[in-house]
């Protein structure tokens, strides 16, 4: 018989590997924007079971929201079997990006 250890025990490494997923996650899609930025990941409407583990705006240029989707998609190929889900919304208004540069990288967008 195995057991799974308790769930305090295991905390600390679920914490280090949401957190590596999350923040390899992010790098990728910054590769596929011009800026990107976190945003809270409390839901405190949501019903939900599931954890945020990571909430992001990216900005994008015109014309190039295929190349995140399909970074979006491999991501999720890649994590699914893990228990990690990816959603995708917008695109909106970059409003999140109004005022100081969020990751110092800076391109013009055409």
């Amino acid at each position: 018989m195995i057991r799974r250890p308790p769930r305090s025990t295991l905390f600390p490494y679920t914490t280090l590997f949401r957190s590596h997923c999350s923040s390899r996650s992010h790098a990728s899609l910054l590769e596929c924007s011009a800026d990107g930025l976190f945003k809270p990941t409390i839901d405190e409407d949501s019903n939900s079971d599931e954890d945020i583990i990571l909430n992001a705006a990216y900005l994008v240029p015109v014309g190039h929201d295929g190349k995140l989707s399909d970074e979006i998609d491999r991501l999720a190929s890649e994590y699914s079997d893990l228990g990690f889900r990816y959603e995708l919304h917008g695109p909106w208004p970059p409003y999140h990006f109004v005022g100081e540069p969020s990751s110092g990288k800076q391109k013009v967008l055409h």
